[in-house]
């Protein structure tokens, strides 16, 4: 298995190959269908070994998984993406992970186990949503906008205090209310 029990080094193309079997093709198109992208391994501890991260400039894209015959690509999708990706045209399976799946602060997980190279497009379809739509690899990216600051109110970051019901018994005792 590709976990390894030290984070000495990365797996080697020999032992992804041994530990991916007929999966490798699928992997191998996955990388080289994105050369604009640079994939990173990152140690994650013995329980988990190593994982390949997809990266697009500094962001995340997806990781990569590999593990017995196949290998599975986690996705966190931000919001916009979630939107994008339940409008479009992905399997029923992959549209119910992404509704159904964890979410956390930084969106919602999506994972995808992959076999074959038949079972990819999804992966594809992802990785678009996730750049921002039906951007085409190697196509620019629209530099983002970025948002108005507002100037600082008189009273500092912080809305003001709600005012205090002065007309309860409470307030006139010097005691607060509740």
């Amino acid at each position: 298995m590709v976990r390894q029990d030290s984070r000495s080094a990365p797996p080697s193309d020999a032992a992804l190959r041994d530990e991916l079997g007929p999966a490798h093709g699928a992997y191998r198109a996955l990388l080289d269908a994105y050369p604009d992208t640079r994939p990173e391994w990152k140690w994650y501890g013995v329980r988990n070994g190593w994982t390949l991260k997809l990266l697009d400039e500094k962001r995340n894209l997806c990781f990569i998984k590999p593990g017995d015959g196949a290998f599975t690509v986690a996705f966190t999708l931000g919001h916009d993406a979630v939107n994008r990706a339940l409008e479009s045209d992905l399997p029923t399976n992959v549209l119910h992970q992404i509704a159904t799946g964890p979410a956390y602060p930084e969106g919602r997980g999506v994972r995808l186990r992959i076999e074959t190279e038949h079972e990819i497009e999804p992966v594809h379809t992802l990785i678009r949503l996730k750049r921002g739509g039906g951007r085409q690899s190697g196509a620019p990216r629209h530099p983002r906008k970025k948002a108005a600051r507002r100037p600082p109110s008189p009273a500092g970051p912080y809305p003001p205090a709600p005012r205090q019901d002065r007309s309860s018994p409470a307030h006139r005792r010097g005691r607060s209310p509740g």
